[in-house]
């Protein structure tokens, strides 16, 4: 993670909003693992003589009496304030698949918290979708100039067929978990206009993508004939230029 800092008055303001959202944190994990992923409890002191570490001390106050409130948690009993590692992990853990399980639930966090953290130059970044299709998202400085915020970046390899080679795809296969394969075609949008296959198809037969606009740098191995023109790939969105627009 980058050497992110937000000032304590944000920090504080933040936890108070996540301390309201006791339901959403813990519905798919419980308190204990949830502060444990974080701050490792049995590493921490506890503050109660009866327990040996933070641990024991979090459940018997917290699980067995319900003396601790979450907000006293956040702001008093960790060190969400000061410390910027424990901090920006929770941020980075309560957006994530770990304790969310829909893509709404993780929206949900990420549009009550992405302003605030805007403001203060910091952003989720969009990193991946898993196979749940659960968006993946981490910390990160704020990109005034990313216009595809809701586009995971492409890393895949692309590789153009040029002299149709009907080995490419073995090889291809032995050494890339995923790449983009390009077959050109001979249409020119005016007197050959061989059709194209339909990219929606593929990306319903991969599923690691929602749609061919989004996420066609996702895929997993696959092989589509595509234009002679220009074609080129952007923060996971293929372009394919034509004489006179881009599909």
């Amino acid at each position: 993670m980058k050497n992110l800092q937000l000032a304590k008055n944000i920090k504080i303001e933040i936890l108070r909003l996540l301390a309201q959202q006791e339901e959403k944190l813990f519905k798919k994990i419980g308190p204990v693992e949830f502060f444990d992923t974080i701050l490792n409890l049995r590493a921490l002191p506890s503050t109660d003589n009866r327990y040996k570490d933070a641990k024991g001390d979090f459940t018997q106050h917290y699980i067995n009496n319900n003396d601790w409130t979450l907000e006293e948690i956040l702001l008093d009993r960790y060190d969400f304030i000061n410390s910027d590692e424990n901090f920006f992990n929770l941020l980075n853990l309560v957006v994530s698949p770990t304790i969310n399980t829909t893509d709404e639930d993780v929206k949900f966090f990420y549009y009550t918290l992405n302003p605030i953290l805007n403001s203060h130059s910091i952003e989720y970044r969009l990193t991946n979708i898993n196979e749940d299709g659960l968006s993946i998202f981490k910390l990160d400085s704020l990109d005034n100039n990313n216009q595809f915020k809701d586009v995971v970046d492409n890393f895949a390899q692309i590789f153009v067929n040029k002299n149709n080679d009907k080995e490419i795809i073995n090889r291809l296969n032995k050494s890339y978990s995923t790449y983009i394969l390009l077959n050109p075609t001979d249409w020119d949008d005016y007197t050959k206009k061989k059709p194209i296959q339909n990219i929606s198809s593929i990306s319903r037969s991969t599923h690691r993508f929602r749609s061919i606009k989004n996420n066609i740098a996702r895929c997993k191995k696959y092989n589509s004939e595509f234009t002679q023109s220009i074609h080129y790939a952007r923060k996971g969105i293929l372009f394919i230029r034509t004489n006179n627009r881009i599909l």
